[in-house]
């Protein structure tokens, strides 16, 4: 299951310029202080090194009002998952009252390749969080440092560990917290 968060968050600050650390602060409709968050591990290379904001574009949907504390407490710290600024999603290539006339008609809509902002981390708890959207600006500075070949492939086992930590406490505990207030997968 995944924390789908995109649509509670109004804009952003994502900070890889340590390696090894991920600091980030998530503003949200509704709260006047942002969501920290702080995970072990690196971003993607198109991140790694980087300080990324990011702003919810006017046209975007309004975002949703935030989840309770409880639900955000167990947002705050974890293990990098991929996080990219060029993450390839499918989307229609029709206007959107366009795509529903389609839809409605049983005919298939014509899609196009586009780059989205995806955050994904692990909380210490093993939840998956996820910002993933097409709907926000970026600015993204100049590499302090860029992510190795081995860094990489070390992030990726650093995850690997920690899901299979996450894995066998949940089988002898029970699941972890239940997911009421967001969308999951």
């Amino acid at each position: 299951m995944a924390w789908r968060i995109a649509d509670w968050v109004t804009h952003g600050e994502w900070d890889n310029r340590q390696r090894g650390r991920v600091f980030g602060w998530l503003w949200m409709a509704a709260r006047k202080e942002p969501l920290s968050v702080e995970v072990t591990g690196n971003a993607c290379r198109d991140l790694a090194g980087c300080f990324l904001a990011f702003r919810r574009r006017a046209t975007a949907p309004p975002a949703k009002p935030a989840p309770s504390r409880a639900i955000l407490a167990l947002m705050r710290r974890g293990v990098a998952g991929a996080q990219t600024a060029s993450r390839r999603i499918k989307v229609p290539a029709l206007p959107e009252d366009e795509v529903e006339i389609r839809r409605l008609l049983g005919l298939e809509v014509p899609t196009r390749l586009a780059n989205a902002l995806s955050l994904e981390w692990y909380s210490d708890q093993g939840e998956r969080i996820v910002l993933e959207s097409l709907d926000f600006d970026l600015q993204i500075s100049t590499p302090l440092w860029n992510l190795t070949v081995a860094e990489e492939e070390r992030q990726r086992q650093i995850l690997r560990e920690f899901l299979a930590r996450v894995h066998r406490r949940s089988r002898n505990r029970g699941a972890g917290p239940a997911a009421d207030e967001a969308q999951s997968d």
